[in-house]
């Protein structure tokens, strides 16, 4: 039997108060850039929320100066309608205060992950030509030294090892012939820059900034130069992970925010319906606080067009996906997939087990002996034995091959399923976000990122047993299929953090039903 005990949550008024104070937080406290002061009146300055800027009193008042002079109030209401009311009503103070920490988390997310697409053309293309160590791409470079500070880059951080381990790290590019490299050195020099290849756009750039002809470079120069923009774009990486860069809502970038309403995660900080215009506010009010000193706004175009023509499978690159899947924790689905802790405000299960009838106490009535001397004996006190400890049909068969060296164990799935129950209300909260989850697609991605199946990050007995309870063939082949019979297995229900090894079978011997067989690893 399964109950859910769900928690009390924060009332309206807590939750807008925490968003105003967030919102107060990150947009009025901190530095702001200052221009050099030569007006003639007042060297006082006034931020403005709307557009992001620090405003001189001097300007102000060159500004209001007319409206001063003929009718000030009109004016007044004029710009407070059109650059508080109509600016705000579209994305208020609260809803962007709810939504900007998450807003920022993406476009370092959106940035790191096409600085990688960058690095993976760079690393192949200097590869190719035979240099050797100059743009590594391995997790150890990119994210090895990376501190990040909130749980969402945490997380990613995590996830993205499994990347870097399963796919991109096993990556191995052959150096052409001679010929070859020659061939490619005459295609450069005869290119423009005007090009859309985004290693010879971002080399134009630097044979301008270097004061060098392109049309005479040299192998010498193209290895200087690549090995420059890797060590650059690494650093940015290493920077947007810890959280210690000035990017921002790339004002100048205008497609990563395009990207961003593309996405999954989108759907977090649209919930109100004012995700694209927050987006927008967000990017206007932090224009001013954007570091200059960055190639990405002239990278996301090319990179882009790069990944379009090459039908990549995100086009939000590579990296992003492994960020972007907040949606799925916040559901708590961490817990039916992987032995990820649920998030604090989730709700809990609590197994209880089918109760044991109590044995009836036997009452012995002792009889009553007149002996005037000697005195009563006391009635003889019957012990009630302890009721025997429930033991769930899955943890029975661990402890067989755990502790008494069974090479297999095939559990009696009758007695399994009644072990514990899913209410009729838990399935139908479950069905819909599980169902996102039990995808080929969803389940190659979470084993590549998460290493699904594997004794570090076990798939979710609950999750098995709920798609075996609700008899969904399709999810339990996609399993099979993407992470083999055979995979590791973790007793979420019991709350229990020790993985099993097991196997999934639906065949002849199985009489054409769903078997799990725990098995010694």
């Amino acid at each position: 039997m399964i109950v859910l005990v769900s928690f009390t949550h924060e009332t309206y008024a807590d939750v807008k108060s925490r968003s105003l104070e967030n919102y107060y937080h990150n947009v009025f406290l901190g530095e702001r850039k200052t221009g050099n002061y030569s007006g003639a009146l007042d060297p006082r300055s006034h931020f403005s929320d709307t557009s992001g800027s620090l405003v001189y009193f001097d300007d102000m008042y060159r500004d209001e100066y007319l409206n001063e002079q003929i009718q000030a109030e009109p004016f007044s209401l004029y710009t407070f309608w059109f650059n508080e009311v109509i600016e705000k009503s579209t994305c208020p103070d609260e809803t962007l205060g709810e939504n900007i920490d998450y807003i920022r988390y993406l476009y370092r997310l959106i940035s790191m992950s096409y600085l990688f697409e960058g690095l993976k053309i760079n690393h192949k293309f200097t590869r190719e030509l035979g240099f050797k160590n100059i743009c590594p791409i391995d997790y150890k470079t990119l994210f090895g030294t990376c501190k990040p500070e909130s749980s969402d880059m945490k997380k990613f951080s995590e996830r993205v090892y499994g990347k870097f381990v399963n796919e991109i790290e096993k990556i191995k590019i052959e150096a052409l012939s001679g010929k070859d490299v020659q061939s490619i050195l005459k295609k450069f020099q005869n290119s423009t820059s005007l090009t859309t290849d985004p290693i010879y756009s971002r080399l134009h750039e630097w044979c301008i900034q270097n004061k060098k002809s392109c049309r005479q470079m040299t192998l010498e120069n193209l290895n200087d130069a690549l090995a420059g923009f890797c060590q650059q774009d690494s650093k940015v990486i290493t920077m947007l992970c810890s959280e210690i860069d000035s990017l921002y809502g790339l004002s100048q970038a205008p497609l990563a925010g395009e990207l961003i309403k593309k996405s999954n995660a989108f759907g977090l900080i649209n919930k109100s319906g004012m995700g694209e215009d927050c987006l927008r506010r967000y990017s206007k009010i932090f224009h001013s606080k954007e570091s200059s000193k960055t190639s990405l706004p002239r990278q996301y175009p090319v990179l882009y067009s790069y990944l379009q023509k090459n039908n990549s499978r995100y086009e939000q690159g590579d990296l992003f996906l492994p960020g972007a899947l907040k949606e799925f924790d916040m559901k708590g689905l961490s817990d039916f997939l992987t032995a990820l802790k649920p998030p604090k405000e989730e709700p809990i299960v609590i197994i209880k087990p089918k109760a044991k009838p109590k044995p009836k106490p036997v009452i012995v009535v002792a009889k009553k002996i007149e002996v005037p001397v000697k005195k009563l004996e006391p009635p003889p006190v019957i012990i009630e034995a302890p009721p025997e400890v429930w033991i769930s049909e899955f943890e029975k068969g661990a402890n067989e091959i755990v502790n008494l060296g069974k090479e297999s164990y095939w559990l009696n799935m009758e007695t399994f399923r009644d072990d514990f129950e899913f209410s009729a209300e838990m399935i139908t909260e479950l069905s819909g976000p599980i169902k996102k989850f039990q995808t080929r697609s969803a389940l190659v991605d979470m084993k590549s990122y998460d290493l699904l199946g594997s004794k570090e990050a076990p798939v979710g007995l609950i999750f098995l047993k709920f798609l075996i309870d609700t008899e969904n063939h399709q999810g339990l082949y996609n399993i099979t299929t993407v992470l083999g019979e055979k995979f590791f297995v973790q007793n979420d229900i019991e709350k229990i953090a020790t993985p099993h090894y097991m196997q999934l079978k639906n065949d002849a011997s199985t009489k054409n039903r769903w078997q799990i067989i725990l098995l010694k690893k």
